[in-house]
């Protein structure tokens, strides 16, 4: 893979996305699910798929401002076409969605709700201060629930099933209201 591919997919970062998946895999397994290291690779697939397409599609909604702000990252820099950026968004989303497909049904709704938060977040969301964090939350929290969600007929009944994913889409919506407001703030001297 070349290094500006990996630049706009912002490989460095994919344990954070992968922290989320494992997290709510390994909570699946300890409410009685079973372990399954192929559903979990799959799973871990769909997760980096879907990050890697949210930083593509990011780059190639931003281009105007990377210009001026971000002029090393791979667009602004033409290392990389935004028609590559697309393509890459496309086959990465797909690459998501099919992957949690052949673990269960339940993942493969996950992981398009998915999908359509990351559109919804890069195409228009991230522009507004509340609905952006809030889509961000969710999409953190929709991360975790793919790992939790690969086996929810296997597992106890009663398991709180919702807790944690609620918990880390409270936490990112609040850091990411935070960071935003702080940056506009900053913005606007």
């Amino acid at each position: 893979m070349s290094r500006p591919l990996l630049s706009l997919l912002r490989v460095q970062n994919f344990p954070s996305a992968l922290a989320d998946v494992w997290a709510g895999y390994f909570l699946h397994v300890a409410w009685g699910g079973a372990l399954d290291l192929g559903d979990l690779g799959l799973l871990s697939l769909a997760s980096v798929s879907l990050y890697g397409a949210g930083m593509a599609l990011n780059d190639f909604v931003d281009f105007e401002r990377d210009v001026k702000l971000h002029p090393r990252r791979p667009l602004p820099a033409g290392t990389l076409r935004q028609g590559d950026a697309l393509l890459v968004t496309a086959v990465l989303l797909a690459t998501a969605a099919l992957a949690a497909m052949l673990v269960a049904a339940a993942p493969a709704l996950v992981a398009v709700v998915l999908v359509v938060l990351v559109l919804a977040y890069d195409l228009g969301t991230k522009r507004h201060l509340w609905l952006g964090s809030l889509t961000m939350g969710l999409l953190r929290a929709g991360n975790l629930f793919l790992g939790l969600s690969a086996g929810l007929e296997t597992m106890r009944p009663g398991a709180p099933l919702w807790l944690f994913p609620a918990l880390v889409g409270m936490h990112v919506f609040l850091l990411t209201l935070l960071s935003t407001y702080e940056e506009d703030a900053f913005a606007a001297g």
